[in-house]
């Protein structure tokens, strides 16, 4: 006898548990007649994807013949409506019934955006502007290092650096400033006081880049890079390149690509008495990656470029900056940076490679 009443209370319990699983199926009828249950996961442009059986299908609007859901779903309609309603097919198309008991036959075109019925903010549309949403769309990083030494030696030495990126789901903007120098107090008259400040290096590089992604993983690049180098002779070195990348992986936490491209190198050199003494216009090829891997707090972020003269393949620069960006509160933190140079044919007296490592206070907004 107990076992006959666990038997009957069990299946008592399924009887009753069933019909409310099934009451949380949202159901939709496709004009060909074939009836899906599952859940709608977005609209967008007019294309529904609903989840069944474990995979997302795209449908048409126009495709869809009967909806319902007996929860609450949230939806935008096309004339910018927010509401929280549950939904059922009636003649005139699909009735959306309020909370509060009023209720709404609309089309099935008219719906716009799904989403979450307690949170109807979220589905307002976003305008995308240059600069908006800042928080969704751009990411800045600046930082600002300076050192002072007394003493046995007497030196200043400040760094600023400035990377700003805008990416949205069609185009990738990026912005890379970097400034340091270098002051020495020497002893000019012979008295053993250091009285008068020299400057000892001075490097200036600026980046800016523009990706245009003409399918989901190709991208059309636009750049130029402009660095200046007094102390190699260097009054001005620009490169102005296009090409072809392709993006290998792409997520919030870790960010691979590479580009190939074509362009000119254009050269003034100092060599006589801070005079400009010649310039140089070459073409060039361009080999690019970046990486950026995010861990928490640490923001990892590597970059280099291949810059060979197409006459001379013996005539090439090679540069890499990477850094190590640690957020401690808000967007406050620090900055370990490397930026490596190398020039296979330097000016006379230069070196071929040139490195800097730098540590930075940083701020950062944005993603």
């Amino acid at each position: 006898m107990t076992r006959l009443v666990r038997i009957a209370l069990v299946a008592a319990l399924g009887l009753v548990a069933l019909p409310v699983g099934a009451a949380a199926q949202q159901a939709l009828t496709r004009s060909n007649g074939d009836l899906l249950t599952g859940t709608l996961v977005r609209i967008t442009d007019g294309t529904w994807v609903f989840s069944y059986a474990g995979t997302n299908l795209e449908i048409a609007a126009a495709d869809v013949a009967a909806f319902s859901a007996p929860e609450p779903v949230g939806f935008r309609l096309a004339d910018g409506t927010l509401l929280a309603a549950t939904v059922s097919t009636v003649s005139g198309g699909l009735r959306l019934l309020a909370a509060d008991g009023s209720s709404r036959t609309v089309a099935v075109t008219d719906l716009a955006a799904v989403g979450n019925p307690a949170d109807l903010d979220a589905l307002r549309p976003v305008h995308i502007g240059l600069l908006s949403p800042f928080g969704k769309f751009w990411r800045a990083t600046a930082s600002l290092g300076l050192s002072l030494k007394n003493g046995n030696t007497n030196t200043r030495n400040g760094t600023i650096y400035v990377d700003v990126a805008r990416e949205t789901a069609l185009d990738r903007l990026t912005l890379t400033l970097q400034l340091s120098q270098d002051h020495d107090k020497v002893d000019s008259n012979g008295d053993g006081q250091p009285d008068s400040t020299v400057q000892t290096s001075g490097k200036y590089l600026g980046a800016l880049r523009y990706d245009v992604y003409p399918a989901a993983r190709m991208y059309l690049f636009a750049a130029t890079r402009q660095s200046r180098d007094r102390f190699k002779e260097i009054d001005l070195r620009s490169f102005y390149t296009a090409g072809l990348g392709y993006q290998f992986v792409e997520r919030p936490t870790l960010d691979v690509r590479s580009s190939l491209g074509a362009g000119v190198r254009y050269e003034k050199f100092y060599l006589q008495q801070g005079t400009i003494d010649s310039s140089a216009t070459v073409p060039t090829g361009s080999l690019d990656g970046a990486l950026r891997v995010v861990l928490g707090p640490l923001d990892y972020d590597l970059r280099t470029v291949y810059s060979p003269s197409l006459k001379d393949f013996n005539d090439y620069q090679l540069l890499t900056l990477t850094g190590l960006t640690a957020k401690v509160i808000a967007g406050l933190g620090f900055r370990i940076q490397l930026l490596w140079e190398y020039d296979n044919t330097p000016t006379e007296g230069s070196r071929k490679s040139d490195t800097e490592l730098t540590t930075a206070l940083t701020y950062t907004l944005g993603g």
